[in-house]
């Protein structure tokens, strides 16, 4: 078990702000003064804001409303 959580920051390091715009291209990246990091997409129209606590939770975030819109 302590192998996973050794793995885990090393993953989430993986996934960098570049790679998760280039996954998905109409989306705009940014880490907020909190931490947070936020996604917006372009061009529409009301305008669509996910968060997540790290990247990974914001590639999550931006799967889920894509796949329900």
């Amino acid at each position: 078990m302590t192998g996973n959580s050794q793995n885990q920051p090393a993953q989430e390091q993986d996934l960098g702000r570049e790679e998760l715009e280039r996954e998905f291209p109409r989306w705009h990246t940014w880490q907020g003064i909190s931490g947070l990091w936020y996604a917006s997409r372009r061009l529409t129209s009301p305008p669509v804001v996910v968060r997540g606590e790290d990247l990974t939770d914001l590639r999550d975030e931006i799967r889920r409303w894509t796949g329900t819109h």
